[in-house]
């Protein structure tokens, strides 16, 4: 069975978490058996996340990084090769075909909270897309591994 972990945090990132945001991954991997990982690719938390897990393959070649887009858009056609060498896969979910660009990422973010075993987070506002994908995770009983958090 394939584990999967997702991360959310804001667009900015305040705090630096980058060494404990590592050190969970390699417990995810090690300890849970997470193989999958999830990000919606949108501000500094998901690149940091991204680069983190990138930076384990070495050690964890069974580990794939995959980008979940809420919509097609050009740079996506523009950047595929560039985007296929960063990601293992990128995913537009088939539930999120015909959705308003408005209501698209929250989807998106709901899509990949019910698709994960794990959700990290660093989330230090109590508004905004993280805050309400790591609300939402709570609310479906997603065990949540909070990394310099203020509320959720």
């Amino acid at each position: 069975m394939r584990r999967t972990c997702c991360g959310f945090g804001h667009r900015i990132v305040l705090i630096d978490v980058g060494t404990l945001l590592r050190k969970e991954l390699c417990r995810l991997i090690e300890v849970h058996g997470v193989t999958r990982f999830l990000t919606g690719g949108m501000g500094e938390f998901d690149e940091l996340f991204a680069k983190t897990v990138r930076s384990l393959r070495g050690t964890y070649p069974q580990i794939r990084l995959c980008l979940v887009v809420p919509y097609l858009t050009k740079r996506l056609n523009e950047q595929n090769e560039i985007l296929s060498s960063v990601y293992d896969e990128i995913l537009l979910p088939a539930e999120l075909d015909g959705a308003n660009k408005k209501a698209a990422i929250p989807l998106r973010n709901r899509w990949i909270v019910d698709n994960s075993d794990y959700l990290i987070s660093a989330v230090h506002r109590d508004f905004g897309g993280a805050y309400e994908a790591v609300a939402y995770a709570m609310r479906q009983g997603v065990p949540i591994i909070k990394i310099g958090d203020k509320f959720a």
